[in-house]
């Protein structure tokens, strides 16, 4: 039993060291990502500017605003706590 754990645990290490070394040389070996060319600045696009925003527009006399007051929710009121009188069960555990 114990030359079986060895056993394990030497190939457990073998195949672990391996695998390492495998993926590493496998990472090495693939593609590079080809370095993006920036854009010249004239290939943005150029938008054209909005209108400005008057009063006029958002001051309009037929909208009709209504006022909603929300009523008052009350707080519970606290609840007497109980009193015991009774001893607390103590263990004797550590």
């Amino acid at each position: 039993m114990k030359s079986f754990k060895n056993i394990l645990r030497l190939w457990i290490s073998f195949t672990s060291i391996f695998g390492f070394f495998g993926a590493w040389a496998m990472l090495a070996q693939s593609f590079k990502p080809a370095l993006a060319q920036p854009l010249p600045a004239t290939a943005y696009p150029t938008l054209a500017a909005l209108a400005p925003i008057g009063t006029s527009t958002l001051a309009q006399p037929n909208i009709a605003l209504q006022v909603v007051v929300p009523t008052p929710v009350p707080f519970p009121t606290a609840q007497p706590q109980p009193v015991f009188t009774h001893p607390l069960l103590r263990t004797g555990g550590s």
